[in-house]
């Protein structure tokens, strides 16, 4: 028996279930869809799926838009036959023209552009199509067709749907045409297949009479996923299915970016940008705009790269980091490989350098700039390799882990280069090709201990290379130092071991001043290139407090060099200020001694010298290498024109021997000197150094008989010379200075061996 509570308990049960299903229903809502590509033939920016009407021998009125049978809006597309001579005549047939036949079927075919579909879920085509007779009868024949046409992915072009008519049947946009199959929905729709690349479609007709058209209007590609369009910014990252860069379903042309593209991030992107590990994303110019939210990332991991083969520009509107580098430890990060320019129009904190490198390999001039009134740009670690043109700084950069000058100089103007690394490798590497052009400031580990901190300096034409050693620095947190190659200032005149210095070497001079005040001592290496009044026999540093006092000895002079640079070294300083080189006209008291130093197989080198008048008092020997100075000995020179001795611990490498006279008055000046590279091990060859030289060049060759030719670039011989090694050698030196500048090639030949040297003459 069904007591009344099992009845209003079932009938509740049965509202509930239906209740469900009505809810069920209403959640179950059909997806929008939204245009990708459409044409409708009003010439608006809607009309943006573009196409082309291919004519098959057709009559006079060609394929095309026209503003005639629209279905929305003024126009339409038409194909088909036409004829605009009027409706009577044989010569207008095509096929059957008056009921006549034997002329051929014709058709015409409008075929639109590829579509690319990757990444649409929901992709539906549609096109909206009527039949119309331009002269007699009513449409379409039996044997007339149009063919609906797909073809996915590039492949083979496939029929999709055929319309026929039927005893010449018509169709209007507002009617489906009858025959076979016996009705085609209008507007007739195609639902593409999932996973389509690439979609095309083109409508293809076959009709006997020449004044049978059709018309297609509202063509139109519709999918369910929002955010695309077409044909889609190329370059242009939208993220809208993860951070991946080589998902090219994230980027609005659905088109993974090559070096060749132009990349924006928008920062209000639906994702960030995030690099993995052992990706190298390329593009061309890489623009970041918007306002904040999101950041393309490269931290964690020396493997991820973004190479920007054009320009990076920050555009964003706030400071918030949109150039992320940072995973907040102390290990190392990604890395920025740039052939443009650094352009941030927004705020020094939009780069979070982390522990990231930026490479600067452009092969033009690159600029680094920054448009805040923020003091510097801040990058972690900077490595210059252009294989031409300078990097210029539209403001200060700091660089606050290491600084790497591989290749091509760094011109800072009015602005300065900041290494804010105490440590002295802040710097790793510079060289006559890498160098800083203006102003240099390091930062300096203060307390007890002796280091040093280079300073490659330069011109736009030489490197000024300059080294401070400091002894228990104190009171300063960094050094500034600059070259500038317009020399002022005259010597105070002074006498050191028997040389006059009142000459300045012309290249110009270096400046290096402390804050807070230097403290400590140091001693100044400076190594100058670019003068024009070298040839001195002795140089020496000089310094001044300020550019309002005269040059002066104010330090003990250590060493000297000379050659294509010359260089010398003086101790200790506690005042820093301007520095520079002087040089000695004082003539050489023994002007006929000559020095010769040759290699020996055991590694040790004979050392020669000679004097045609003789001389009473003594000679004495010093080699230098590497800074250092070693004595060899005295010899008295009363009544002899010759001696010798051996260096028998002499090093392997380069030296130089400086032959000393001190007469019987106790006047001490360098009489000769000589350069000698060792193998130390019996292994000779010719050697030549410097290369590139200028005025002073020197080439060693091994013992035995020697011919010469230099030849310049454009075959010519332009110096021969042969004899005994030291003859050959000196005659080449002697005359190195009258040869012309560029690249020569030393041809060398003794017992049938052959030797060919590069030489570059500045």
């Amino acid at each position: 028996m069904l007591l009344l509570s099992d009845f209003v308990r079932m009938k509740i049960s049965t509202i509930a279930r239906l209740a469900a299903f009505c809810l069920a229903l209403l959640s179950m809502q059909v997806a929008a869809q939204t245009t990708v590509a459409f044409q409708g033939g009003e010439g608006t920016p809607a009309d943006n799926w573009s196409f082309v009407a291919i004519a098959d021998a057709g009559g006079p009125l060609t394929p095309g838009i026209v503003a005639t049978h629209a279905n929305t809006g003024t126009s339409a597309i038409r194909a088909g036959g036409g004829n605009v001579s009027g409706c009577s005549g044989g010569s207008n047939c095509v096929a059957g023209f008056g009921g006549s036949t034997g002329c051929p079927m014709h058709g015409s075919t409008i075929e639109f552009a590829p579509v690319n579909v990757a990444c649409l879920s929901g992709v539906q085509f549609s096109v909206a199509h009527r039949s119309h007779t331009f002269c007699s009868g009513a449409g379409f024949d039996l044997d007339d067709s149009l063919n609906f046409e797909v073809r996915l992915n590039g492949g083979a072009w496939t029929t999709v749907q055929v319309l026929k008519g039927n005893n010449d049947y018509p169709w209007t946009y507002a009617t489906n045409p009858a025959g076979s199959p016996a009705t085609v929905p209008n507007p007739w729709t195609y639902a593409v297949p999932p996973g389509t690349q690439t979609f095309e479609f083109r409508a293809r007709a076959g009709v006997n009479r020449s004044d049978e058209f059709f018309y297609l209007d509202d063509v139109r590609l519709t999918t369910t996923t929002p955010g695309y369009t077409f044909p889609g910014t190329a370059g242009l990252w939208n993220g809208l299915q993860n951070d991946n860069w080589f998902n090219a379903c994230n980027w609005d042309s659905r088109t993974v970016p090559t070096a060749a593209t132009d990349v924006t991030f928008p920062v209000s992107a639906a994702n960030d940008i995030v690099v993995q590990n052992g990706q190298n994303c390329q593009c061309r110019n890489l623009t970041l705009t918007g306002t904040s939210g999101r950041a393309i990332k490269a931290e964690g991991s020396v493997t991820k790269v973004i190479t920007c083969f054009g320009d990076l520009n920050i555009h964003t509107t706030t400071p918030a980091p949109v150039l992320d580098f940072d995973d907040g430890t102390v290990a190392a990060d990604g890395r920025l490989n740039l052939h443009g320019n650094w352009n941030n129009n927004s705020d020094e904190g939009s780069f979070a350098q982390g522990g990231s490198v930026i490479h600067l390999l452009g092969s033009t001039p690159q600029t680094i700039s920054l448009v805040t009134g923020q003091p510097y740009e801040v990058f972690a670690s900077l490595v210059v390799n252009k294989p031409a043109g300078e990097t210029i700084l539209a403001k200060s950069l700091q660089i606050q882990n290491q600084l790497s000058l591989t290749l091509g100089d760094v011109r800072t103007n009015t602005n300065r280069l900041y290494i804010s690394n105490s440590a002295t490798n802040s710097i790793l590497t510079w060289n006559i090709n890498s160098y800083v052009n203006g102003n240099l400031r390091r930062e300096i580990l203060t307390g007890p201990g002796t280091r040093s901190y280079t300073f490659p300096l330069g011109t736009f034409n030489y490197y000024e290379w300059s080294s401070l050693a400091l002894t228990n620095p104190s009171g300063m947190t960094y050094i500034d130092g600059s070259f500038d190659s317009t020399l002022t200032g005259v010597v105070t005149p002074f006498v050191q071991t028997g040389y006059l210095y009142n000459t300045l070497l012309n290249a110009g001079f270096w400046t290096f001043s402390a804050t807070p005040a230097f403290g400590g001592t140091a001693h100044v290496s400076i190594n100058q290139m670019g003068f024009t009044n070298g040839g001195a026999p002795r140089y020496t540093g000089v310094w001044r407090p300020n550019a309002g006092s005269n040059w002066t000895d104010a330090a003990l002079h250590q060493v000297f060099s000379t050659g294509a640079s010359i260089g010398t070294q003086r101790a200790p300083y506690t005042v820093l200020g301007d520095f520079t080189i002087s040089l000695s006209n004082t003539p050489l008291p023994a002007d006929d001694v000559t020095l010769l130093a040759t290699p020996a197989p055991d590694g040790s080198v004979r050392l020669d010298w000679t004097w045609s008048e003789v001389r009473e008092g003594r000679f004495d020997i010093l080699r230098q290498t590497d800074g250092a100075s070693t004595a060899l000995g005295a010899w008295e020179s009363d009544g002899l024109r010759a001696a010798s001795t051996l260096d028998a611990s002499a090093p392997t490498g380069w030296m130089r021997y400086e032959l000393y006279h001190t007469d019987l008055d106790g006047f001490r000046s360098l009489a000769a000197t000589d350069e000698v590279w060792n193998s130390g091990d019996g292994n000779f060859a010719p050697r030549l150094w410097p290369n590139p030289s200028n005025d002073k060049v020197h080439l060693q060759l091994p013992a035995g008989q020697w011919s010469l030719q230099v030849v310049r670039a454009d075959g010519a011989t332009i110096l021969a010379a042969s004899g005994d090694a030291d003859h050959v050698s000196r005659t080449f030196e002697a005359m190195a200075h009258t040869l012309n500048r560029g690249i020569h090639l030393l041809q060398l030949r003794s017992k049938g061996a052959q030797h060919t040297l590069k030489w570059v003459r500045n």
